[in-house]
């Protein structure tokens, strides 16, 4: 019988020896086994977070809620520069509001028009708001430093489309035809003695108002209307804008200045009148834009 010699194989077949690595299967049984290669692990989504807010929302939910991330997304996707500015408003808007210590109060329709007087008899750190809203309400806010008292005054039954004052006298206009005026007076830190005033029929659709001591200028429908002396009576002088709607009215000693929809800007001089037929109205410097 063939001794077994170290690192060699007896064949029968060929009456001889061969070396153990030449013989048919001894590779792969003398190799090693290389390790199966671990599973690819898993990358997470993006929405399998598990983090929770301080409200106990979970991450992914609060990041679609938060308006902040809303906006850095939009702003990322955003390729109009109209829109990149319009969102860039949007964020600076809500960054004032949240570092702002607001007192919220809320009201049933949306505002359409305000005023704040800081004007009347209250302490320095008191002053009211009124506030129009466009189902015809104007509303009174008394806001101190830490509370606010509101309540509703009175109804134009039309869009209350601006509030101004001067003092403690307020103005409110509504909109469209025939155009109410409500003229008030604060006293003990409220508005009473509320005077209704029926304005002529070319007067209508008035958009703005302004107040000047006893002397108001409204913005209405193709003209500009002036008001010398509420104290006296309602007698109106038309500013004429070339039949074009006023948007923008402001007032300052004896110069009215008219903003209007055609873009061109009037400076009105009340102590400058021009006599015709039909009798006497203000000439007016125009500026176009």
């Amino acid at each position: 019988m063939p001794r077994d010699l170290p690192g060699l194989y007896w064949d029968e077949d060929k009456q001889r020896y061969f070396s153990i690595a030449s013989r048919p299967g001894a590779a792969a049984a003398t190799e090693p086994r290389s390790p199966a290669p671990a599973a690819k692990r898993k990358r997470p989504l993006r929405y399998e977070r598990t983090e929770h807010n301080e409200e106990g929302i979970p991450f992914h939910q609060w990041r679609r809620r938060s308006p902040m991330w809303a906006a850095a997304e939009n702003l990322a996707r955003s390729t109009s520069t109209a829109s990149r500015s319009r969102i860039k408003h949007e964020v600076l808007c809500s960054n004032v509001m949240f570092a702002s210590n607001d007192l919220g109060f809320h009201l049933n329709h949306p505002i359409s028009s305000f005023s704040v007087n800081k004007d009347t008899e209250s302490r320095d750190e008191q002053f009211l708001v009124s506030i129009g809203d466009n189902q015809g309400w104007l509303h009174s806010v008394e806001i101190d430093s830490s509370n606010f008292s509101h309540r509703r005054d009175l109804g134009l039954l039309s869009e209350v489309s601006s509030v101004c004052h001067w003092k403690t006298r307020l103005i409110a206009v509504s909109f469209g035809t025939p155009c109410k005026l409500v003229v008030g007076r604060a006293h003990n830190h409220e508005y009473d003695a509320w005077q209704l005033l029926h304005l002529p029929e070319h007067v209508y659709d008035v958009r703005t108002a302004h107040l000047y001591g006893s002397r108001l200028v409204l913005g209405a429908a193709r003209k500009g209307v002036l008001i010398p002396d509420l104290d006296a009576s309602v007698r109106t002088v038309n500013l004429g804008t070339d039949n074009s709607d006023v948007l923008a009215v402001h007032q300052q000693e004896h110069l009215i200045y008219v903003g209007a929809r055609s873009g061109a800007i009037g400076r009105f001089d009340c102590f400058i009148w021009t006599s015709c037929a039909s009798g006497s109205y203000l000439s007016a410097q125009w500026t176009a834009i």
